[in-house]
């Protein structure tokens, strides 16, 4: 980032902290998600209740799609991070919590009993099988 677009930003968020309007915020929006800050987008939209807000502003749609347009790429990099997490353990970003994996650690988990007892049953018939053999002999 610049020193010309951090200094945009910083505009663009002193004019949203101080009138969260509409407008300011379809403006805020739009350049933090220039700038991949899409978990910022959800935070403040929801922090100052943006869909609570008068529908019938010129903006509205536009800053609508905003928030939605960072939504959707946080959702896609959760997507993503739960390929890469399988191949490489990776880090946590997009805002991804830890809990955010549980069903993809839990059917890890099933898949490892599942493997582990396909083991130890086979290897318990190999020896009852040897057993039957040594008390026919």
């Amino acid at each position: 980032m610049t020193l010309e677009q951090a200094e945009l930003l910083h505009d663009y968020q002193s004019r949203f902290e101080g009138n969260p309007s509409v407008d300011n915020a379809y403006k805020l929006f739009r350049e933090l998600n220039k700038h991949h800050m899409y978990l910022t987008v959800v935070k403040l939209y929801y922090k100052h209740e943006m869909e609570a807000q008068k529908k019938s502003s010129t903006n509205y749609s536009m800053m609508q799609s905003q928030f939605e347009y960072a939504k959707d790429h946080i959702q896609q990099g959760r997507m993503l991070k739960g390929d890469e997490s399988s191949q490489a353990g990776g880090d946590k970003s997009f805002g991804e919590w830890p809990a955010m994996n549980t069903r993809a650690f839990a059917v890890r988990l099933m898949d490892l009993v599942f493997s582990v007892g396909l083991f130890v049953g086979f290897g318990y018939f190999m020896y009852r099988e040897l057993e039957k053999q040594k008390g026919s002999n």
